[in-house]
């Protein structure tokens, strides 16, 4: 029998030397085009979530309750006789949520009585939104000397009237004033709220 000439041995060892490196080639090929596979789903999921999130990072519930929040606080401030400029041009920062006009913070730009009013309205906003979502608000507001800064009598009447009509099955809003006790008797006489009041020191050394 004739023996191959070594030349075709070879040839036929390097040619299953590459064969079997083909095929392991192959294999991982196929192994890493399973896990690309893998990874493309996962990519799908993500970019769908994504898709998902609103592109301004406010969904349109929140967009409804900032909306419902601004339109509360102009009432109010409006109720309690702001006065250091148009209702209309106040707004709240979508960044800070503090009352802005044309982008800029109102505290230092307006009266001091002005401010007073101001925190009364976007406090009872807050506590107002309970009726309209679900929000984290305890229904409880607790107001501590609410008319400072000389106040006019109008504007306390107007404040005493309005927390009178929030819905007192879900809120409560306690104030605590040193005020006078004619003066307060007689600014609130039409209005229909709980009154305690204290002749001695309420916090007192047991």
């Amino acid at each position: 029998e004739k023996i191959p000439k070594s030349s075709k041995i070879r040839e036929l060892v390097e040619t299953e030397e590459s064969l079997k490196i083909f095929e392991n080639t192959l294999s991982q090929f196929d192994q890493r085009l399973n896990e690309i596979n893998d990874l493309s789903k996962i990519w799908e999921s993500i970019l769908q979530k994504e898709a998902q999130i609103p592109k301004d990072l406010f969904s349109q519930n929140d967009k409804l309750k900032i909306k419902k929040l601004i339109n509360l606080f102009r009432s109010n401030i409006n109720k309690f006789e702001f006065r250091s400029m148009i209702t209309d041009d106040v707004d709240i920062s979508i960044e800070t949520y503090k009352p802005i006009v044309e982008g800029f913070e109102l505290s230092s730009d307006i009266s001091a009585s002005d401010n007073i009013r101001l925190s009364w309205a976007y406090i009872i906003a807050l506590q107002e939104m309970k009726a309209y979502f679900d929000t984290n608000h305890l229904g409880l507001t607790i107001f501590d000397e609410p008319a400072q800064q000389e106040i006019d009598k109008n504007s306390k009447i107007q404040f005493y009237k309005h927390i009178k009509d929030i819905d007192k099955q879900n809120n409560q809003i306690i104030i605590a004033t040193s005020e006078d006790s004619e003066s307060f008797k007689n600014i609130t006489k039409d209005i229909e709220l709980n009154i305690f009041e204290f002749t001695e020191n309420i916090i007192r050394p047991v």
